[in-house]
């Protein structure tokens, strides 16, 4: 009876994927394809970045196209986070919303987040289903987080939002939208912390003007 060629890869083991591979493997990644492109990375690289073997990048995302998702839903979970966090949650919607905001422009504005963004948008044509995917396991994490923070601030009487998803839009827009096309170009200066404190306050007071609880006036 014949026997089979030996694989070149040993058989793969039961023991769970080490946490520690995994989120340097997701940090290599992110790193690698914001500054070289989707098509320019390879699984090779990414793996010689975060000193483990090509076998391991496998064995934890099956792909590339799985590894880069991993990238894109991680960038989501970043920006969340504040809205994760149950003690900011408890600060009050000026306070967490300022918070929030400030989170979210400095991250939105980073280098690296700049180079992710630029990537999609080049490559989205390339690949059918990427801006989908982007939208899906990206923005939209963030979107349904701070919707979901919105509703239940509205329950509690602290705001009073009728559509929570179309306020969430305005307040990024009004917190992003300039700063990040400009820098998309490349033409954004640098922002001081004091020029950043005083833009998120400024949206968070338009922000409050227009879905803030009014006061009750007292009994007459």
């Amino acid at each position: 009876m014949p026997t089979s060629s030996p694989s070149p890869f040993p058989a793969p083991r039961s023991r769970r994927p080490s946490p520690r591979k995994h989120e340097a493997i997701l940090a290599a990644a992110v790193e690698a394809f914001a500054e070289n492109g989707y098509a320019a990375t390879s699984m090779d690289s990414i793996a010689v970045a975060a000193e483990v073997s090509k076998q391991t990048v496998y064995h934890h995302f099956g792909n590339k196209n799985a590894l880069f998702e991993a990238v894109i839903g991680r960038v989501s979970e970043a920006m969340s986070r504040p809205l994760l966090d149950g003690h900011t949650r408890d600060l009050g919607p000026q306070k967490t919303l300022t918070v929030f905001g400030r989170h979210i422009l400095e991250f939105l504005l980073s280098r690296q987040t700049l180079a992710l963004l630029r990537l999609i948008i080049a490559e989205a044509p390339k690949f059918e289903g990427l801006a989908d995917m982007v939208i899906k396991s990206g923005m939209e994490g963030t979107t349904r987080a701070f919707v979901g923070y919105l509703g239940e601030e509205t329950a509690k009487g602290r705001l009073a939002v009728d559509e929570p998803r179309q306020a969430a839009i305005i307040f990024f827009g009004m917190l992003a939208g300039h700063y990040r096309f400009r820098g998309l170009l490349g033409m954004l200066p640098a922002l001081l912390p004091e020029e950043m404190d005083a833009h998120v306050d400024a949206v968070v007071r338009a922000f409050l003007k227009a879905y803030g609880r009014p006061p009750v006036d007292p009994p007459s």
